[in-house]
C-alpha cells in the first residue's frame, strides 16, 4: 500500500543520526527506478507523539516526502482528511475544538496551504462567534460548505507496486 511506503520511512528515521536531516530511498520497482525522499523532521516528531499528534505528523510526512519529485500525498488528498478532521473537531463544540483546529491551521501552515489555513482560522472564529450567539449564519454557511466540498472531494488514492528497497542519506 502507498502508506506502506511512509511506515518504512517512519520506522527507520529514529535510528538515524541526528544530523541526518534528509533520507533518500531508491526503490526498484518493475517499471524501474523510483525515489522516494524528503526531510526527516516530520518522521522525527511522529515517532515521538501519540494519537492526534502523531495522526498530524504522519500526514504532514507523507505530503513533505516526494515519489520521483512529487509529494506522495497531493494537496487535494491533504484537504479530504483535513476537512474530514475540521467537520469533526468542529461539531465537538467551543471551545473544545479549538485547540485541534489550531493543530490543522499549524499544520497547513507548515505545508504552506495558505487557503487551507485561512480556511481554518474562519471556521475556528465562525465556532468561537457561534458559541455566543454572534455568528453570522450566511458566512457561517459558507465556511461549512467550503470544508463539506473539500470533504467529499474526489480524491484518487495513490498507485502501488511492488518494490525492492536501497538508501542514501543527506547531512
Amino acid at each position: 500500500m502507498a502508506r506502506d511506503r511512509e511506515l518504512l520511512v517512519a520506522v527507520l528515521v529514529p535510528h538515524l543520526p541526528e544530523h541526518i536531516t534528509r533520507l533518500g530511498l531508491t526503490v526498484h520497482t518493475s517499471a524501474g527506478l523510483r525515489v522516494l525522499a524528503g526531510p526527516t523532521e516530520p518522521w522525527r516528531r511522529y515517532s515521538t507523539s501519540a494519537d492526534w499528534d502523531k495522526q498530524l505528523h504522519f500526514v504532514e510526512g507523507c505530503r513533505r516526502w516526494q515519489l520521483d519529485g512529487k509529494p506522495t500525498f497531493d494537496q487535494n488528498q491533504i484537504r479530504l482528511w483535513a476537512a474530514r478532521q475540521a467537520l469533526e473537531q468542529a461539531a465537538a463544540g467551543y471551545p473544545a475544538c479549538v485547540g485541534r483546529l489550531r493543530q490543522l491551521r499549524d499544520l497547513a501552515h507548515r505545508l504552506q496551504d495558505e487557503e487551507l489555513a485561512n480556511g481554518l482560522r474562519d471556521l475556528i472564529a465562525y465556532v468561537r462567534d457561534a458559541s455566543m450567539g454572534l455568528a453570522d449564519q450566511t458566512t457561517g454557511s459558507g465556511i461549512v460548505s467550503r470544508f463539506t466540498r473539500w470533504a467529499q472531494a474526489d480524491v484518487p488514492v495513490p498507485a502501488v507496486s511492488e518494490m525492492t528497497i536501497s538508501h542514501s542519506t543527506t547531512c
